[in-house]
């Protein structure tokens, strides 16, 4: 496939990854200046920024909701929601209210990291490999942001100029993530549902597969999730939850890897 007629398939995905690059490294070029603004050394300061990575894997739990409440919009309202929590970090000069502002950076790091690999999964279903070309993409805007960020500091400017400048141009990246046209709507929505405990009653309304017997309609479904499902199950994990699969359900087994991921 062209170059341009690659980048054009993958603009959606493509565009996240930058802006969460450039947001990334902003934030890394500018940790000495969040240091002195705090006022705080380099241990208290990792204390201050615990709960980040907490919020994030508990917003990589809510993704598939997010998938099927927000459909084709899921991925870009996802990363206007982070390019706002970003915002904050640099406008926070009190040590009690940074780990908030770290908590918001965090929770919108971890839901559009997951929603944004999804669609690169799907994407490569359906055409040629583009997650490498994706993950270049994080890296050039992570080294963009870093030395936008050193430029700015070079001329004077502090934490919360340099995060709000950044987080627009992270956040005019994110807005061209949005899709006007998705195909096979119905069926990734069908898949979404797959990884969230929806209740039972919105769980079977999808095609007439609910009037199936039970083990067919479990195989149909599984069928269609190694196919189509957006998260690309890990063939090793897939494996090991087939024992549990076979006596509870293989949406089950979904479930408590999901469990299982979070607790880890």
């Amino acid at each position: 496939m062209p170059i341009f007629a690659l980048l054009t398939r993958a603009r959606p995905a493509l565009a996240v990854f930058a802006a969460m690059g450039i947001l990334w490294g902003t934030f890394a070029a500018d940790l000495p200046d969040i240091k002195t603004m705090l006022g705080v050394d380099e241990s208290r300061l990792g204390l201050l920024m615990f709960l980040t990575p907490i919020a994030a894997v508990l917003s990589m739990l809510i993704a598939p909701a997010a998938g099927v409440a927000f459909g084709r919009v899921a991925l870009p309202v996802a990363s206007v929601l982070m390019c706002a929590g970003f915002v904050l970090p640099g406008q926070m000069t009190s040590v009690w209210l940074f780990p908030v502002a770290m908590l918001a950076a965090g929770a919108g790091t971890g839901l559009t990291d997951v929603l944004m690999n999804a669609r690169v999964a799907d994407l490569e279903n359906r055409g040629p490999p583009m997650i490498n070309l994706c993950h270049a993409a994080y890296s050039f805007g992570y080294a963009g942001g870093a030395i936008c960020t050193g430029i700015l500091r070079d001329n004077g400017y502090g934490p919360p100029v340099v995060f709000a400048l950044m987080a627009s141009v992270a956040l005019v990246l994110a807005l061209c993530s949005y899709e006007i046209r998705w195909p096979n709507r119905g069926v990734e929505q069908t898949q979404w549902r797959r990884l969230w405990p929806w209740p039972r009653a919105i769980d079977r309304r999808r095609d007439g597969v609910h009037r199936l017997p039970d083990r067919e309609r479990r195989r149909k479904l599984v069928g269609a999730a190694h196919r189509e499902n957006p998260w690309r199950i890990a063939r090793a994990w897939r494996d090991g939850a087939r024992d549990y699969g076979d006596h509870h359900g293989h949406l089950a087994a979904v479930r408590a890897g999901a469990g299982a991921t979070g607790i880890g």
